[in-house]
């Protein structure tokens, strides 16, 4: 015979909230890319996109130790800085 746990259904509506939330806040985050697809998208090599990070030349994201971008920002952002001789 199996026991029910009485509290099984307050945990499954925890799991439900928090799947939820997860999904909400991760919303958005399928136009991010990685330094190796900017890289590409760019056809720069990715040290080339890592040096820009370093110097802070392009916007990015940081998520704990990885690092997102969104293309249309750092499209935006390349192009209307100014060429340096």
């Amino acid at each position: 015979m199996t026991e029910s746990n009485p509290f099984e259904p307050f945990f499954q509506e925890i799991r439900k909230i928090v799947r939820e939330e997860i999904h909400a806040a991760n919303k958005g985050s399928e136009n991010m890319l990685t330094a190796e697809q900017l890289a590409v998208a760019l056809q720069v090599h990715k040290a080339t996109v890592y040096g820009w990070v370093k110097t802070k030349s392009i916007p990015y994201f940081e998520s704990g130790r990885h690092l997102r971008f969104d293309l249309q920002e750092v499209l935006d952002h390349l192009r209307k800085k100014p060429d340096t001789p």
